[in-house]
């Protein structure tokens, strides 16, 4: 399922993807064909001291990890948007609920 970014020029967006079993969200576009294309990076090594790192000779999609399960990656989604509404100062029931909820 891909979702387009609400401020995009070039049909930017994020796909909700399942891969092995595993949750993530990858960086795509959606092309006028309404084709979905990943975004690709080569990752960076972890160095040491005596060999710093470099990028990896393998391109993978360009994706956060979420979860082993449909659960798990709600789990997780759900504490993002926590955490969004800490640090931004919205109150939890912001968005919840019902139209009667809201005061004119």
């Amino acid at each position: 399922m891909f979702i387009e970014y609400p401020d995009s020029k070039y049909n930017d967006g994020i796909e909700i993807d399942n891969y092995n079993g595993t949750w993530s969200l990858v960086a795509a576009n959606e092309a006028k064909n309404g084709q979905i294309y990943k975004k690709w990076c080569f990752p960076q090594e972890i160095g040491t001291r005596d060999a710093p790192g470099g990028p990896k000779e393998k391109c993978l999609p360009w994706k956060i990890f979420l979860g082993s399960s449909a659960e798990a990656a709600i789990a997780m989604l759900e504490n993002i948007i926590y955490e969004l509404r800490n640090q931004a100062g919205i109150p939890a029931s912001f968005g919840e609920g019902n139209d009667e909820d809201i005061n004119f």
